[in-house]
């Protein structure tokens, strides 16, 4: 098995070409990876055949769309007010699987916390508030999308006081004792599942692309049957296989992984 999970922010809107906008760069690379015969495959079945060691049940390669922080844009076509008409992830999933006649898919990876969004929304967005849970439910019903677990505050500077025993932000390498783990992850996943039960829920994304030596050597590993995660992923650019660590999962990410779309067909390819 060679997996290739590629990562997206659809709020990351700078204008509207593919350098610019993720939305952009998504209906593009999509068309790419459709030409080099790479099937797009939910993330969960790539993580449960890694665990049932059934990689060679999956096509040589394989590609997966993610996307961070679950914003509005994920699901709703929008008018970004500097930017204009915007068409959700959901738009151009559809479209793709509509002209090509194979399925598309994406797990959306959604900060957990209604107060916590609330307030990256106001301080982040304009006080627009993009980054509700209202579309989950039905993006799971669309057949398009998971919605997995991206933390409960993503311990965002943003959040005014984050669930973490010092209070301190801006790296998940800060969740290093059970409490603050059970919270981050347990939980967010607990509420994520009440509101839109589905498979993606027992993935795990960590904020900025980092976790913890703890997360990763004990709280993940040892507490299973109470936090109900099967696979955790970094940002760190790379494969899946058949040996990888399924605590330490790669993805590449737009923007950094690659820029352009030449970059992607090495990416794909290499």
């Amino acid at each position: 098995m060679r997996a290739i999970v590629l990562t997206y922010h659809s709020g990351n809107l700078a204008g509207n070409d593919y350098a610019t906008n993720n939305l952009v760069a998504l209906a593009e690379d999509l068309e790419q990876i459709h030409a080099l015969g790479i099937p797009i495959v939910p993330l969960r079945s790539i993580v449960d055949a890694l665990i049932a060691g059934a990689a060679a049940a999956l096509p040589k390669t394989v590609a997966a769309i993610t996307l961070d922080d679950g914003l509005d844009f994920d699901f709703v076509d929008l008018v970004h007010p500097f930017h204009g008409p915007q068409r959700s992830v959901r738009s151009i999933l559809r479209s793709f699987s509509s002209r090509h006649g194979v399925a598309a898919h994406a797990t959306t990876f959604v900060i957990a916390s209604p107060d916590a969004r609330r307030q990256i929304a106001r301080r982040e967005m304009l006080d627009h508030q993009w980054i509700g849970d209202h579309w989950w439910r039905a993006a799971v019903a669309s057949g398009l999308f998971h919605v997995g677990n991206h933390s409960w505050d993503h311990l965002s500077p943003s959040v005014a006081q984050v669930q973490q025993r010092e209070g301190k932000s801006g790296s998940f390498g800060f969740i290093d004792t059970f409490e603050d783990a059970d919270l981050q992850v347990r939980a967010a996943r607990e509420f994520i599942e009440a509101k839109a039960p589905n498979p993606g829920s027992a993935l795990f994304a960590c904020p900025y692309g980092e976790g913890s030596a703890y997360l990763v050597e004990q709280f993940f590993p040892l507490h299973l049957a109470r936090h109900g995660t099967l696979a955790a992923f970094t940002g760190t650019p790379g494969v899946m296989h058949a040996a990888s660590n399924r605590w330490l999962l790669p993805r590449n990410t737009c923007g950094t992984a690659w820029r352009t779309p030449d970059d992607l067909a090495r990416l794909l390819r290499e």
